[in-house]
């Protein structure tokens, strides 16, 4: 068992054997598992992020499946997460940020967090986060924000892809504004 704010520290490509200890008591039977480099996971990354509206199966452009200056961003709270927040001195913006079960709406309380080894620990990179944005007052929706970042967010989605869109199905295909590649 670790503290919450421990790490176990791996070489590059190292193993370790994890198993249910309630079904296996002498841990001899171990699985194995990979450790991913925890870098790889970017703010910027759609895929790193779940939204209950896109759950409802509504659609999202490319730029909006990334957390939004009209957000609340959720970290679950009995979860270990690390996040890079940009290769570049940008300001995420959001309107709160839930972590380790504390939920922060003012920059004031975010910085002390963000500074102490917790906060360290699972927000990294030269970017910064920022909270306090307005939410988004209009039903219809409100502009998210991340046009600027959106290469950082088609970059780091098309990474698996070699850099490179897949060929559309289609011959009128669309990109919509927001979106990395073309829609049928």
């Amino acid at each position: 068992l670790l503290p919450l704010d421990g790490e176990l520290i791996l070489a590059s490509g190292a193993r370790f054997s994890a198993s249910d200890t309630s079904s296996d008591l002498d841990c001899s039977a171990g699985a194995p598992a990979v450790f991913l480099d925890p870098d790889r996971f970017s703010w910027h990354d759609p895929r790193s992020w779940r939204s209950e509206a896109a759950a409802h199966g509504l659609f999202f452009v490319d730029a909006e499946r990334v957390p939004c200056r009209h957000d609340d961003v959720v970290f679950p709270p009995d979860t270990s997460f690390r996040v890079d927040l940009g290769p570049d001195a940008r300001t995420v913006r959001v309107h709160s940020v839930s972590a380790l079960g504390q939920n922060f709406t003012r920059d004031e309380d975010l910085t002390v967090f963000l500074e102490s080894r917790a906060g360290r620990l699972r927000f990294h990179g030269p970017g910064t986060l920022s909270v306090g944005s307005e939410a988004c007052a209009d039903r219809s929706g409100c502009v998210c924000g991340n046009a600027e970042v959106q290469p950082g967010i088609c970059a780091a989605l098309l990474q698996p892809l070699g850099g490179r869109c897949p060929s559309a199905a289609c011959s009128d295909a669309l990109r919509p504004q927001g979106q990395c590649c073309d829609l049928c």
